[in-house]
């Protein structure tokens, strides 16, 4: 399943912490794949990746799952600001935003994963953007991302609600109970995000992030009814979730 080619060194050993998430980037690279694997081999780089797949399908194997790889950077989800420790980083070969993710290369990431679910028993809640881990930094794999495809294939949280209305609901700085309580919601999914009330300009970046995963079409950051309406159905999933992985 996995091509050998190349082994990197930007790697160290996790945090005495057991693999429940899997984080996917785009390589946001011109170039071959080989090319950005031979990147993430080089020491000068700092970065790297477990797994890197090709447009066409073919994925590269460059750390041991064991390892932990330089992915994440400054990152946080669900209480844990050492998302490297607990993850596995998937690169997916992508210049960027408004760039498509062929059919083959969705499919085999799609077996990729999978295999990583089975193999670690990671929940399918935690199939999760280096945007939703570092909303302030990163947007990939970015709006083109078809996460309502791997959520066909029992991979991740999806909501299939559909609201019309997206007219604006709050401005920023206002401060209200349902912005409480959209900020609670985040943060018990896993968002890092401070709960004031007040619709800041950090809780904008953090409804971005959200948008940008299940509301790709359109990603400004503002609470408009159809995400209220998106965040509350994907909150209730991941709680349901939760509740499930400790029982």
């Amino acid at each position: 399943m996995f091509i050998n080619r190349f082994t990197s060194p930007n790697y160290n050993q996790r945090e005495n912490s057991k693999i429940d998430m899997l984080v996917l980037h785009y390589t946001a690279m011109a170039g071959s794949c080989e090319d950005v694997c031979k990147w993430l081999c080089n020491e000068t780089s700092h970065v790297s990746s477990h797994y890197v797949v090709d447009r066409d399908g073919t994925i590269f194997s460059l750390i041991d799952d064991n390892h932990r790889a330089w992915h994440a950077g400054v990152s946080f989800w669900d209480g844990s600001s050492d998302i490297n420790s607990r993850s596995i980083g998937i690169e997916i070969h992508n210049l960027g935003e408004g760039d498509c993710f062929p059919e083959k290369q969705i499919s085999s990431l799609c077996r990729l994963i999978k295999n990583l679910m089975d193999k670690h028993g990671i929940s399918r809640h935690n199939v999760l953007g280096h945007s939703d881990v570092a909303p302030e930094r990163k947007k990939d794999p970015g709006n083109s991302f078809p996460w309502i495809d791997l959520h066909e294939q029992g991979i991740g949280i999806w909501s299939n609600k559909k609201i019309t209305n997206n007219k604006s609901m709050v401005n920023i700085g206002e401060k209200s109970q349902k912005i409480e309580e959209v900020q609670n919601h985040l943060k018990s999914m896993g968002y890092n995000i401070n709960v004031n009330s007040i619709y800041d300009n950090a809780t904008r970046i953090i409804i971005e992030a959200f948008q940008r995963h299940w509301r790709p079409k359109k990603t400004d950051g503002f609470l408009d009814l159809e995400t209220e309406v998106l965040l509350k159905d994907v909150f209730s999933q991941f709680k349901y979730m939760k509740k499930l992985d400790l029982d």
